[in-house]
């Protein structure tokens, strides 16, 4: 239904925000997945820019681990019809990152830098 709403809204970017969690307990850090399509290769393209701009800047702000970006065929991005991208924050199973996660300033930090990593995307967009 995420999607769904996005689409009929024409939103220009999509970007959902969630944790992690692994069996193994030292799994930690920050990843974005975004969707490889072959029929819409541009929005491949872009999401991939877009996962890319806000995973530099959430990990200098953070100083996170970074866990890269990554093609993933999740609904939430494969459904969407404008770039977009799935940010895993953090691993819950991790005790050190959810201590973190549990900081309303390190979640801020997050936020921030998401909104940094879309501003630039932003910025390298013709106008």
């Amino acid at each position: 239904s995420r999607a769904e709403l996005a689409n009929e809204k024409n939103a220009d970017l999509f970007v959902s925000v969630q944790y992690n969690s692994a069996p193994a307990k030292k799994a930690e850090g920050i990843e974005i997945f975004y969707y490889k399509s072959d029929d819409d290769k541009t929005r491949t393209q872009e999401s991939k820019k877009l996962a890319s701009a806000v995973l530099a800047k959430v990990v200098k702000i953070t100083d996170a681990k970074s866990r890269g970006v990554k093609q993933g065929n999740f609904a939430v991005i494969r459904e969407t019809k404008m770039p977009a991208i799935l940010i895993e924050g953090g691993f819950l199973s991790n005790e050190g990152e959810m201590e973190k996660i549990k900081d309303p300033a390190y979640v801020k930090s997050i936020a921030w830098g998401i909104a940094q990593g879309i501003q630039s995307y932003m910025d390298g967009k013709p106008k």
